[in-house]
């Protein structure tokens, strides 16, 4: 038997804008969903910056909500963009 192949759906593909404020709070997280309408995937995502936290990292689902926020406290205000 074949394994089937995945179809998968991303929202948010092209890009994530935060906004913050120096020496502010830090700003609200946004959410990477994507689905696999053919089984489940076991992804993981790599190569994060420090500066960014992402929760969660892997999963083994055929549906996942990732968690994207900045951890602005660690940035310096005179290199952006980030």
């Amino acid at each position: 038997a074949q394994t089937p192949v995945p179809l998968i759906s991303i929202s948010s593909v092209n890009q994530f804008n935060f906004t913050a404020q120096y020496n502010g709070g830090l700003p609200n997280s946004q959410t990477l969903t994507f689905t696999n309408a053919v089984g489940t995937l076991n992804w993981t995502i790599s190569n994060i910056p420090n500066w960014l936290n992402v929760t969660p990292t892997s999963e083994i689902s055929n549906n996942a909500q990732v968690q994207l926020r900045p951890n602005t406290t660690s940035l310096n205000p005179n290199q952006s963009p980030y």
